[in-house]
Parts: C-alpha cells; structure tokens; sequence
C-alpha cells in the first residue's frame, strides 16, 4: 500500500534577476525604506518612475500602535 499522506515544509519569496543564489529569496519579501535605495534588487525600481507613481509600498508616518488610543488625560 502506498502512503499518500505526507508532508513538506515549503516556502516562497521572490528571486531578483541580480541573484546567484536562490535560497535566499525568502528574504525578498519586504523592504525596509532605509535599506532599499542600497539593495541590488530594488535599486533600480527607485531609479525608474514605477516607485514614484505609487505603484511601491511607502512608509507610512503618524501610525501608532493601539497601545494608548483610548486614554485621555
């Protein structure tokens, strides 16, 4: 009889074309905005007009945590 249960562990990210090595693509998932403008795989997407028009996640500012919304002095 054949065993038909089984499991793997998975996992996905994206491969940038400037990568050698496609193990660390799980690390391309997100990009902080200090860091971005020196990585290899979003420095080109900052040059171009595609991060300008909205198209790339930006920094939001003002965003607190829900710690102390509700408290007033």
């Amino acid at each position: 009889m054949w065993n038909c249960f089984t499991s793997d562990s998975l996992s996905w990210g994206l491969i940038p074309w400037c990568a050698t090595d496609p193990s660390g693509a799980a690390g391309m998932i997100n990009a902080p905005s200090e860091s971005a403008a020196i990585k290899t795989a979003f420095r080109d997407a900052l040059k171009s007009r595609r991060c300008r028009e909205r198209r790339c996640p930006r920094r939001h500012r003002g965003i607190r945590e829900g710690t102390d919304l509700g408290r007033r002095r």
